[in-house]
């Protein structure tokens, strides 16, 4: 039986001589794989079916445990994976085939690896509006309108204002 662990196990099946490509984070991946129970029992493979899968590393689209073993792969190269239920389907499992609780076994094979760039960080509500006061406007912008003459405007000491009524109620 295999101990309980609490991280990924990693064997390498398979080196390559020359490592022309390891596979990083946020790099697109194509692997084969088979996964099977710790009693030998096989739940998947590609290899079967005859379809390599692809996933963006560390895009959280697989398990951690898929997520860590497959890190710094060369092209080519083919590693054994026993991954923790901690770091694979935890308690709950992936029925019918995955048991809760259960310790998985992969063969990985690293096919290709597409380099990506690492997707634009989140800004802040403070980055967004930085810059821009209450009123929307620039705070490096002044205000300026060529139209604008200051005699246009009669002087506020001439102005009336009409407020309605003195008796009428508010």
């Amino acid at each position: 039986a295999v101990a309980a662990v609490d991280k990924v196990q990693i064997g390498i099946l398979q080196r390559v001589e020359e490592c022309e490509i390891k596979a990083h984070k946020w790099d697109m991946v194509k692997v084969h794989y088979e996964g099977k129970l710790v009693d030998g029992t096989k739940f998947d493979s590609s290899y079967d079916r005859g379809q390599t899968f692809s996933f963006k590393l560390g895009g959280g689209s697989v398990i951690k445990g898929w997520e860590d073993g497959v890190l710094g792969m060369c092209k080519g190269e083919i590693r054994r994976l026993i991954i923790p239920a901690s770091l694979g389907y935890g308690e709950n499992g992936s029925p019918p085939k995955i048991p809760g609780g259960a310790t998985l076994k992969f063969k990985v094979e690293l096919i290709d690896v597409e380099r990506s760039t690492p997707p634009a960080p989140i800004k802040s509500e403070d980055e967004i509006m930085g810059g821009i006061d209450d009123d929307g406007a620039d705070y490096d912008d002044e205000y300026e309108d060529d139209d604008y003459e200051e005699d246009d405007y009669e002087d506020e000491d001439d102005m009336e204002f009409e407020t309605g009524d003195d008796n009428q109620e508010l």
